[in-house]
């Protein structure tokens, strides 16, 4: 089943079961997609409510975007450094 965008300017709204099904990904990787902010969502209902999606929410996160990923920073990690790396 391939993503296909929408007929004319309406744009459908998908929950995140209908999305999951369509695109073959998880609800828990369409998760961790919303948290990234890799994907684009409504939620009307607040903070806890439900989820919506445009139809063609994927596509546009497919296409490539402006930032390249290597240009995010590097945090260094926390602790010592072990003494064979001085």
């Amino acid at each position: 089943m391939a993503l296909e965008p929408p007929e004319g300017n309406e744009t459908r709204l998908l929950t995140i079961s209908e999305l999951s099904t369509q695109s073959r990904l998880s609800v828990s990787q369409l998760r961790r997609l919303v948290k990234a902010g890799r994907i684009s969502f409504l939620q009307p209902g607040g903070p806890r409510g439900k989820l919506l999606f445009p139809s063609d929410a994927l596509l546009k996160s497919a296409e490539p975007s402006k930032q390249a990923s290597s240009t995010l920073p590097v945090r260094p990690k926390s602790g010592r450094k072990p003494k064979w790396k001085t």
